[in-house]
């Protein structure tokens, strides 16, 4: 049960990813609205992981989900330091490397405006 309690969390991300890019092309409809509802939906799923992590523990794939959904959010602070306790946790992964570099590519870019 709990496995696909974890699945379900992981596909609804997985979703959220690969929606978005639809979501933010619609032309048709009041782009507040499918904003708010996006945020929404991005927040419910960081909500998600959040419990699955104190659920299960720490997991270097919960903490890159949720670096990953804070990025989407545009949020680099808070995703530098979910990418960083992922690559703690698995230093040899390296698909958490290039999250964290945007992060503070982001954050660079920002300060000097």
């Amino acid at each position: 049960m709990k496995r696909r309690l974890h699945n379900l969390a992981l596909a609804l991300v997985s979703l959220c990813f690969l929606l978005s890019p639809i979501v933010f092309s619609l032309q048709h409809s009041p782009s507040n609205q499918i904003k708010t509802l996006t945020l929404a939906v991005l927040r419910k799923c960081i909500s998600e992981v959040d419990r699955l992590i104190k659920e299960k523990g720490p997991s270097a794939k919960f903490y890159g989900t949720k670096a990953q959904l804070l990025e989407w959010l545009q949020e680099p602070e808070e995703a530098s330091r979910q990418y960083s306790l992922a690559i703690n946790l698995a230093p040899k992964d390296p698909y958490y490397y290039p999250g964290r570099a945007r992060c503070f590519r982001l954050l660079k870019n920002g300060k000097q405006r």
